[in-house]
């Protein structure tokens, strides 16, 4: 179905010279990439209002996209792997906000520490479908550096303000950034490893 899409929305924009030929596999790769966010979004919104979770799954979302593309990390092979793996991931978050407050509280607490710890080490990482400059490395490091101390202060000065829920929204995201991070460094090191034994026994 997104193929389809996509095919037809990529025809209109060469028919009308929007787009020239030489540019239509950028074009086709971008509306996919789009219209794959928007259905995963649709459906974390679907599945918000069904279990009364729409203003923390809002957060939830837009953090999420926010924080993962300016850190990188892992990335599925397929959309369609992206899509279901994603929504689990939210899933996990929504029967997180089920927990007894006093439980929610120290949950956040560590899944902050631990995301915030990963992401400072870690990112950005860089692959395939994340290849940005060196200055583009910084700036998002520099961004993430602040959100991370804004979530911090957050934690410390303002829990009287913003309701624990919304802050676990941010922890967790942190703390799934974090994984995705560390999976693809791991990932990246096999590879390189795998990559070295090819050459010295080439």
């Amino acid at each position: 179905m997104n193929r389809l899409i996509v095919e037809k929305v990529s025809k209109i924009f060469i028919d009308n010279k929007i787009v020239s030929e030489n540019e239509e596999s950028y074009l086709k790769y971008g509306l996919y990439l789009i219209i794959s966010s928007v259905n995963t979004f649709i459906s974390i919104i679907i599945i918000s209002f069904l279990f009364g979770k729409v203003i923390v799954s809002i957060v939830f979302s837009c953090s999420f996209f926010v924080i993962r593309s300016l850190c990188g990390g892992y990335h599925c092979k397929s959309s369609f792997k992206c899509y279901i793996t994603t929504l689990f991931v939210y899933f996990m978050f929504v029967l997180g906000t089920y927990l007894q407050q006093n439980i929610m509280f120290i949950t956040t607490f560590l899944t902050s520490a631990f995301g915030i710890i990963s992401i400072l080490i870690l990112a950005p990482i860089t692959n395939i479908n994340n290849l940005v400059s060196k200055k583009r490395q910084m700036i998002s490091k520099t961004i993430v550096i602040i959100l991370c101390v804004l979530h911090i202060v957050s934690l410390l000065y303002f829990k009287n303000i913003i309701g624990l829920d919304i802050r676990y929204a941010v922890s967790y995201t942190l703390a799934v950034v974090g994984v995705m991070l560390i999976i693809e460094k791991i990932r990246l090191s096999l590879f390189n490893n795998h990559n070295n034994l090819i050459d010295e026994f080439s």
